[in-house]
């Protein structure tokens, strides 16, 4: 048996361990005179009070003795033990005579328990630790706490839901997951920081047994720059096809405007001789000069086809910026619909900048 056994004498006040106890503080089994304050001076200073008060109320008949705390031992360092006792009196007798206890060695259980503090303490993601039944934060680490903005007062002894944490439904959907399979695995989930501020983080849960109480550690990881990132590159994606559309229908339309241009021409050039060989203000000279303006209109839409394709190179020079946005009003019109009306409201008489006519053009042409 590796427990050591203990006996509080309530009448004499004399406090007896037995050999094992000895073993494990490394006193020689003479060497100790104990009463109930010599015994109080051997626990550490930061549980004393609270085992002092345990073992009163066991004395008293009023609780089971049960704590944890550290003894000194013969080299003045201290060990870890447990501490268990109750009150036992004889048949017949109302007073009780002894409280009779074991003491066990707990160093290995409260190394691995510091282990886990330091390594919940220092993890690199969110980990925090609530009660199953109510939902209330139990603990959570440093690095919740840096993340979200939320301080430790506001977050101990609340639920994620009241905090504004988590949204209620997604609270509700983990707790189904979790009654159903005991866990909860690369779930993704939206929460929001103390500034309101949403992130996105991948959420895992497991129920662990902490004093015979099941308590939930949760452990997420903030995926939010990875969730942006991957939208900002759908939108890029997008965004890159629909350039490449654009540059397609661009190169289609030079391709026709090309060929147009090449039978405008041919067509231009035989109806302005044809207007040299009849009688000026002729009835068929007029229809001639008609034939040429709106030949020359076609010629004006055939350039600005070319503009929108970017056939032309790119040469800087004075623009008149009114004249540009007339010639796009023009390119709009005739190729919008009659039923939609195009009202100009141009205040500047003019305006000219250093820029490539076909670029500006283009910059007018994607506002419109």
């Amino acid at each position: 048996i590796n427990d050591g056994l203990w006996e509080w004498d309530l009448k004499s006040g004399r406090i007896r361990l037995s050999s094992r106890c000895y073993q494990m503080l490394e006193y020689s089994s003479q060497s100790l005179d104990l009463d109930a304050d010599t015994f109080a001076l051997m626990i550490h200073p930061h549980e004393r009070q609270m085992v002092i008060k345990a073992l009163t109320a066991a004395a008293n008949n009023t609780a089971v003795f049960e704590q944890e705390f550290r003894m000194r031992k013969a080299d003045l360092s201290y060990l870890w033990v447990l501490g268990r006792g109750r009150v036992t009196q004889n048949t017949g007798e109302v007073e009780p005579l002894f409280v009779l206890g074991t003491l066990s060695d707990i160093t290995d259980k409260i190394g691995l328990k510091q282990s886990f503090e330091r390594a919940f303490d220092n993890s690199p993601i969110l980990m925090s630790i609530s009660e199953i039944s109510s939902g209330k934060y139990i603990n959570a680490n440093k690095k919740f706490f840096d993340v979200t903005g939320y301080d430790r007062d506001s977050v101990i002894g609340t639920t994620s839901v009241d905090l504004g944490f988590i949204q209620a439904e997604d609270r509700s959907r983990l707790a189904a997951i979790l009654e159903e399979y005991g866990q909860v695995e690369n779930f993704s989930v939206r929460l929001k920081k103390a500034d309101g501020e949403e992130m996105f983080c991948d959420y895992n849960g497991v129920v662990i047994d902490v004093n015979g109480e099941k308590q939930l550690l949760s452990l997420a990881v903030d995926v939010t720059k990875q969730i942006t990132a991957k939208k900002e590159k759908v939108e890029m994606t997008r965004q890159l096809r629909q350039a490449q559309k654009m540059e397609a229908i661009g190169t289609l339309a030079g391709g026709i405007a090309h060929d147009f241009n090449n039978i405008l021409s041919a067509m231009l050039g035989y109806t302005d001789m044809a207007i040299e060989d009849v009688k000026n203000e002729s009835r068929t000279w007029h229809d001639l000069n008609n034939v040429m303006k709106a030949g020359n209109r076609a010629k004006e839409l055939v350039g600005q086809i070319l503009t929108f394709s970017r056939q032309s190179e790119t040469v800087k020079t004075k623009v008149s910026i009114v004249t540009v946005l007339k010639e796009v009003m023009k390119l709009l019109r005739s190729t919008l619909p009659t039923t939609i009306t195009i009202v100009q409201d141009i205040s500047i008489v003019e305006g000219t900048v250093y820029a490539d006519p076909v670029q500006l053009h283009q910059v007018i042409m994607n506002l419109c």
